[in-house]
């Protein structure tokens, strides 16, 4: 920047060629552009991932469902004992099935 002065600013002149050109070139353009596409992208998918897997999940949890748990189990379980959950929450032990890995009988698996 070039400055000519005598009193008050007679004229200034800027040299161009000390700043670069002052428009993105085509190549920056494109860039950005793909960079934003890039990232919307990436954003979908992840989106659409999280979203599956909660769906996915959702129709696992749905597809087993609860079972209330049969006398045998109540009598030979102990459940408020053994259970924190039933511990802490002892009206789930009539609405929720549990055995501890201890109790369940030999199995041929």
């Amino acid at each position: 920047l070039g400055c000519a002065a005598s009193g008050y600013f007679q004229y200034i002149s800027i040299d161009f060629t000390l700043f670069p050109f002052p428009f993105p070139s085509p190549i920056t353009m494109v860039m950005m552009n793909f960079l934003k596409v890039a990232a919307a992208t990436i954003g979908a998918g992840l989106t659409a991932v999280v979203v599956g897997m909660v769906l996915l999940l959702r129709r696992i949890s749905n597809s087993v469902g609860l079972a209330p748990p049969t006398s045998t189990m109540i009598a030979e379980e102990h459940s408020e004992t053994k259970c924190a959950l039933f511990r802490h929450l002892p009206n789930l032990t009539k609405k929720l099935a549990w055995r501890s890995l201890g109790a369940a009988s030999k199995t041929p698996v």
